[in-house]
C-alpha cells in the first residue's frame, strides 16, 4: 500500500482502506481480502489495548471502483480521552499500513497467506523422500560391501 491509498475522512475516527490493483482487475480473492481485514483489525484491537480503550470498529457502505472498505472506529467509552484516542488509533494505524515492511515484516505477512495444507503436503512428502533414501542407504551399504570381496 502506498500512503495514497489510505485516506481519513473530517472527523479522524474513520480510516478508509483501498486495495489497488496490478493488474486492472477490479476483484480479490474474499479469503485474501478476509485475511487482510482480520490483520487490520487486530492491528486495531492491539492499538485499543495499548491505549487501555475500549471500542467497536463499524464498517460503512461500500464505494465504486476497486474495493474500498471504511472503517470506523468508535469508543465504547465516553470519557473525555475516546475524541483524542480514536484519531490517535487511526494515526497510528496509517502509519503502520503506509510504510514499506521489511524483511521480518515480509516473512509474517508470507506466514499469514500461506497455504497451510499444502506446506503440509510438502512437508510429508520430503518426509517420504527422506525416509525412502534412509532405507535405501542400507542396501547401498550392503551393494557396496560385497562389491568390495
Amino acid at each position: 500500500m502506498n500512503p495514497s491509498d489510505i485516506e481519513i475522512l473530517s472527523d479522524a475516527s474513520t480510516l478508509q482502506v483501498h486495495y489497488f490493483f496490478d493488474d486492472d482487475s477490479h476483484s480479490m480473492d474474499a479469503n485474501v481480502l478476509n485475511k487482510c481485514d482480520y490483520e487490520v483489525l487486530s492491528i486495531i484491537k492491539e492499538l485499543a489495548n495499548v491505549f487501555s480503550i475500549d471500542i467497536i470498529v463499524e464498517t460503512e457502505p461500500i464505494g465504486e471502483g476497486g474495493i474500498k472498505k471504511w472503517l470506523k472506529i468508535i469508543s465504547k467509552e465516553g470519557d473525555a480521552k475516546a475524541p483524542i484516542i480514536t484519531p490517535v488509533i487511526v494515526a497510528i494505524l496509517i502509519s503502520i499500513l503506509s510504510n514499506p515492511i521489511g524483511k521480518v515484516g515480509e516473512k509474517l505477512v508470507e506466514k499469514v497467506f500461506e497455504d497451510t495444507e499444502l506446506a503440509e503436503l510438502q512437508k510429508e512428502k520430503l518426509r517420504n523422500e527422506i525416509r525412502i533414501l534412509k532405507e535405501n542407504q542400507g542396501d547401498v551399504r550392503i551393494d557396496s560391501l560385497a562389491n568390495l570381496d
